[in-house]
């Protein structure tokens, strides 16, 4: 079974985007909602400790949020910042996953007569918390085999290591992989690496894949 990989923020998630005109950002009210200011969260939090130690896995999201709130005038906790960046940050972009779903039912119904069509795997950076949110409160654990991250895996795309540490860790069998990111150096990262990577921006991307053509064909779209 050939092994599919999916980014998460741009592609499963509509939110944070490399392409702006498809961005939704969560934080785009947090100011009125929790009085942070965002300019000053992204460059003091989410540019420093966050970005250097959290998303790798080296510091806990909780204490490395709450030790810059208590250096700042705000009030509002950790656990309610985070409460809200979780809720406001799980747009999950059904019209992709109710393709990626049909995948799933199409492996299956192979699987049953010895044979199989993909391996569904989440590829994306994230601390902890986020990814055991979308895993579990989102229910992509559900729909995917696996999810690797970067706190998972102590390395961020484009690293190459990150994309060596999941050849280490998955069954990926013989076919090329094929994965689908937003950002084009991720997309030329995995490329390097070997894999078949694509730039997603929209549906068509996707569905108009040779690969996901053969495996589709003909799919109604979602209602």
């Amino acid at each position: 079974m050939r092994a599919l990989f999916f980014d998460v923020d741009g592609v499963l998630v509509r939110g944070l985007c490399a392409n702006p005109d498809y961005e939704r950002r969560w934080d785009d009210t947090i100011e009125a909602d929790l009085g942070i200011a965002r300019p000053r969260m992204q460059a003091e939090f989410f540019a420093r400790d966050f970005s250097d130690s959290v998303i790798i896995g080296r510091r806990d999201l909780k204490s490395s949020l709450q030790e810059w709130l208590d250096s700042t005038p705000y009030t509002v906790s950790a656990e309610e910042v985070i409460a809200y960046w979780m809720e406001k940050d799980s747009a999950l972009n059904q019209e992709l996953l109710f393709y990626i779903k049909k995948v799933k039912e199409k492996r299956t119904q192979e699987s049953r007569a010895g044979d199989g069509t993909a391996r569904l795997f989440m590829a994306t950076n994230q601390e902890h918390c986020r990814a055991a949110y979308l895993w579990d409160r989102c229910g992509l654990g559900r729909v995917f085999d696996e999810i690797f991250y970067s706190a998972r895996l102590g390395v961020r795309k484009p690293e190459p290591a990150f994309f060596q540490k999941i050849s280490e860790l998955a069954d990926l069998g013989a076919e090329q992989p094929l994965f689908f990111d937003d950002r084009a150096d991720i997309v030329a990262a995995a490329q390097a690496h070997g894999w078949e990577a694509v730039l997603y921006e929209t549906i068509d991307d996707f569905l108009s894949h040779p690969y996901i053509e053969t495996i589709l064909g003909r799919v109604p779209a979602p209602q």
